[in-house]
């Protein structure tokens, strides 16, 4: 399942960017419910309204004890992808955020 939909609203480079509203609790209700069915992965980004979906779905698998495979990504400044690089630091600095929002100790993919 795609997480990008329950990031909600935001504005990227002063443009709509998103999927429109979506609550905190329609979006964790969603994702539990998602999980409760049978869906076993779901992919999300750093860079999804920064951070929001992550969080989303760090709160919904709180609420469950199923595991899911989860799949997310890191977001990359404009000087990062011209390089085709990032540095050590500021790439655990961003991995470690993502663990933070999504409340996990690991990332199966990222």
């Amino acid at each position: 399942m795609g997480c990008w939909q329950i990031a909600g609203n935001h504005m990227v480079n002063g443009r709509p960017n998103g999927w429109g509203d979506f609550s905190e609790k329609d979006a964790v209700d969603l994702l539990v419910y998602a999980m409760e069915q049978g869906i076993e992965l779901f992919d999300t980004a750093a860079g999804y309204n920064y951070g929001r979906s992550e969080i989303l779905l760090g709160k919904a698998l709180q609420e469950t004890n199923l595991t899911p495979f989860i799949s997310s990504k890191i977001a990359l400044n404009e000087q990062e992808v011209f390089d085709g690089r990032i540095d050590e630091d500021t790439f655990l600095e961003r991995l470690e955020g993502s663990l933070s929002r999504l409340r996990l100790r690991k990332i199966d993919l990222l």
